[in-house]
């Protein structure tokens, strides 16, 4: 995606760089103008700014070696799975001051910021509660088995990413009341998560094999706010309340690779000193990995929760 977007962009592709022999022989095919490596260390005169799209458990150590390396970094979400890891990658980049961002591409869905600034307008008043859902069949196509195998966690970590860097951006600092989930020791494919945003209590709820909402809403003293999570919605702006006095959101077709598009845009920006709020910075990506470690610190099971009555819950 990443790739395909520089493309269409029209900025060079330097090199692309792959541990995998099958992967780099695909990549020189699809690339012929960019050098291909199986290791960042062999090609790092070729380019200045790095895309980290690696499996997420070398998130870190890889966006490190390229900071400490002199390079700039977009690094995929999750920026990591802890803090400790996040703060370290956001520590090497002030060390060195190379440029570090993260790649929450949802944040580019129009309604995204529309909401956000409608949220700090104040026009709504107090917000209440918020309940968010992302839930459908995880259908991703990924080219190894890193996709599950080196990731840093289940859905909590790969889908719920984005909507818990939504819920931080629009809502500030959260703290992980409890994370209900079925891993069993494993990795978990549904979890409800209860948070708090200094006085919003917030429900969260995820799957990937359930189908949900796949929405925010948003609760406040002037009515019900909901947003779509993603693309695959028919309307990105569900619910707003009445009288509000901002420029009405103007529905629009968006899909995955515009949202990477418009990623880039925002990247051109932010390394011009102009860093949009579309673009996740390091303090963000600390406060996502540091929900996804207190899920995995407080979950508990108590299956088969998700199928319960909702009275009952």
């Amino acid at each position: 995606m990443h790739a395909d977007a520089l493309g269409r962009a029209g900025i060079p592709v330097a090199a692309l760089i792959d541990p995998d022999e099958q992967r780099r022989t695909e990549l020189a095919q699809a690339w012929p103008d960019a050098l291909v490596a199986a290791e960042p260390g062999a090609v790092l005169d070729a380019f200045d700014l790095a895309l980290v799209a690696v499996p997420d458990r070398f998130h870190a150590p890889v966006s490190i070696e390229l900071l400490d390396a002199g390079k700039d970094v977009l690094v995929e979400k999750p920026m990591a799975g802890t803090r400790a890891d996040a703060e370290a990658m956001a520590a090497i980049a002030e060390a060195t001051g190379r440029f570090l961002a993260v790649g929450h591409v949802r944040r580019n869905l129009a309604v995204k910021p529309w909401a956000h600034a409608l949220l700090a307008s104040g026009q709504l008043g107090r917000v209440e509660r918020v309940e968010a859902s992302q839930g459908g069949r995880d259908d991703w196509v990924a080219a190894s088995e890193g996709y599950v195998a080196q990731a840093v966690g289940g859905v909590v970590a790969n889908q719920g990413a984005h909507t818990i860097d939504v819920l931080a951006w629009w809502f500030g600092p959260l703290e992980v009341v409890s994370c209900t989930d079925d891993s069993r020791g494993g990795q978990e494919a549904n979890a409800a998560i209860e948070l708090v945003a200094g006085s919003i209590p917030i429900h969260l709820e995820l799957s990937r094999v359930r189908s949900l909402r796949n929405t925010i809403r948003i609760h406040t003293e002037r009515g019900l706010l909901e947003v779509a999570l993603d693309q695959y919605q028919p309307k990105q702006l569900i619910g707003v309340p009445e009288g509000v006095e901002v420029a009405p959101f103007v529905e629009q077709t968006q899909d995955l690779a515009g949202q990477f598009d418009q990623q880039l845009v925002g990247l051109a920006d932010a390394l011009d000193g102009r860093w949009p709020d579309t673009l996740a910075t390091p303090a963000s990506g600390i406060q996502v990995a540091s929900v996804i470690e207190a899920c995995a610190r407080v979950r508990t099971s108590e299956e088969p929760w998700w199928m319960a009555p909702a009275v009952t819950r």
